[in-house]
C-alpha cells in the first residue's frame, strides 16, 4: 500500500509542477517526460522489490492437511 500511494503522491507533484510550468500534458517538454517515465519504471520495481522481500522474509507454509478425510 505504501508503494501505491508513493506512486499515486509522484504523479500528482508531477501532474503539478507540469501545469505551474504550463506544460501541456499530451506534449510534455524532455524533463516532465522523464520523470513520467521514472516513475513508470520506479513503481512496478519498487512493488517487486516489496514481494520479494516479503517473500523471503515470510515464506508461505504448507497447507495443514488432515489425516483420515475425505
Amino acid at each position: 500500500m505504501i508503494v501505491a500511494t508513493a506512486t499515486y503522491a509522484a504523479v500528482v507533484v508531477l501532474v503539478t509542477f507540469q501545469a505551474i510550468a504550463g506544460q501541456s500534458i499530451v506534449h510534455p517538454d524532455g524533463v516532465f517526460l522523464a520523470s513520467g517515465f521514472a516513475i513508470a519504471v520506479l513503481a512496478p520495481a519498487a512493488a517487486v522489490a516489496v514481494v520479494a522481500m516479503t517473500n523471503r522474509t515470510h515464506p508461505r507454509q504448507p497447507a495443514p492437511t488432515t489425516v483420515g478425510a475425505r
